[in-house]
């Protein structure tokens, strides 16, 4: 769909139990076709689920077919840290998939379909 992910505002460090919001910045080469919505998920140290946040862009207030080319989306979401992760430097993995079927966007450039940040966690 030629949408890019061009950064991401993430808090220097996280605090175990706390909730962190997490800024994505979308641009669109074109008008997407259909409505996606985000995924973010935590990874732990064995690369598992520790959590996640899945949300339509913008809070459900700006859906993908109706942003426009070249546009900044400025796109933030809540993440809750476990209590239980130790302090550490973990996987934050972003991407988008279609709601209906659950298939996730690909990448054009890696054979995945996420986007890999980290996440520093500790006290």
């Amino acid at each position: 769909e030629g949408i890019n992910l061009l950064g991401a505002d993430l808090p220097e460090t996280a605090v175990p139990g706390s909730t962190i919001p997490i800024t994505l910045y979308w641009q669109a080469a074109a008008t997407p076709a259909q409505d996606y919505t985000i995924f973010m998920q935590l990874l732990d140290s064995d690369r598992e689920w520790a959590a996640g946040a899945d949300a339509p862009p913008v809070n459900n207030f700006y859906a993908t077919t109706l942003w426009q080319p070249g546009e900044i989306i400025d796109d933030t979401h809540l993440l809750t840290i476990p209590a239980d992760l130790p302090p550490g430097v973990y996987p934050l993995l972003v991407g988008l998939y279609d709601p209906q079927s659950g298939t996730r966007l690909p990448r054009q450039d890696e054979p995945v379909d996420f986007i890999e940040l980290s996440l520093q966690v500790g006290e």
